[in-house]
């Protein structure tokens, strides 16, 4: 019986502690109002760190906004390109990684609120990111001003962003959804070491995170519906990609066709 009752309460403790961590960091959430639907009707790349992934393709997409994340640093020498916003989901990522960021970044930057991220001349936003119950899919927000849905992959994340911003489509570049360690849902990790994980041969990020492509399936399946409510089109021109639950369209293609 107390067990019954304890779960019950769950939820009525949840929420009432989210209403008090709302109000103690509405200061910090409120800083990214600025951004709401700023970019209504336009179009955007998110771009993924996946291994088909090259310079040359940023260079042709230097007139659209673009959202990036994680280890995305590591090929500016190859591209005069940078990303318009950038984004880390991952507290353990950031930290492992965080000189390198620091000296990198140099666009505005959305953070974990639990990150204490040293002030820049730059802008770094606080997103308070709400996790869910594992092996289903997460709810959608459009409401990066209040929380953010964790989505098991920062790809999930920067989608939320794009639609709060008001952008109707959004392009998916070196989104590959292959990696050489996975997890399942049944917590068991499976190794491939003859796939490459991302666009150099540096393998660091993958031991920050041991990706679940089962749980951001999920996510993306969550995107891909509120997308479809809200007549939001998002497009994967990933060179080469396991994920073909967007729909698929060649870069070379679409970048002609809307010239």
């Amino acid at each position: 019986m107390h067990i019954s009752i304890k779960r019950r309460l769950w939820p009525i403790k949840v929420l009432i502690k989210n209403i008090f961590h709302f109000i103690k960091n509405r200061e910090k959430l409120n800083k990214i109002y600025s951004y709401k639907n700023k970019y209504s009707n336009q179009s955007c790349f998110i771009i993924g760190n996946g291994p088909s992934l090259n310079a040359n393709d940023l260079e042709l997409i230097r007139n659209y906004k673009t959202f990036a994340s994680n280890s995305i640093f590591k090929i500016f020498t190859e591209t005069e390109w940078r990303p318009n916003f950038y984004g880390i989901c991952d507290k353990k990522y950031y930290e492992e990684n965080k000189k390198s960021i620091l000296e990198n970044i140099h666009s505005p930057s959305f953070y974990p609120l639990d990150l204490n991220i040293q002030e820049r001349k730059i802008d770094n936003f606080y997103l308070r990111q709400q996790k869910f119950f594992i092996y289903k899919k997460p709810p959608f927000s459009s409401n990066a001003d209040l929380l953010l849905f964790d989505g098991s992959t920062v790809t999930y994340m920067l989608i939320q962003l794009a639609v709060y911003m008001g952008f109707k489509k959004i392009y998916l570049l070196g989104v590959d959804f292959s990696y050489s360690k996975v997890i399942n849902t049944k917590g068991e990790i499976k190794t491939n070491n003859t796939v490459k994980d991302y666009f150099n041969e540096d393998r660091s990020e993958n031991n920050s995170v041991t990706p679940n492509l089962e749980q951001s399936y999920l996510s993306y399946k969550s995107a891909l519906n509120h997308a479809k409510r809200k007549g939001i089109k998002i497009i994967n021109l990933s060179r080469k990609t396991d994920l073909n639950l967007f729909d698929r369209q060649n870069l070379d293609e679409m970048l002609i066709s809307n010239k």
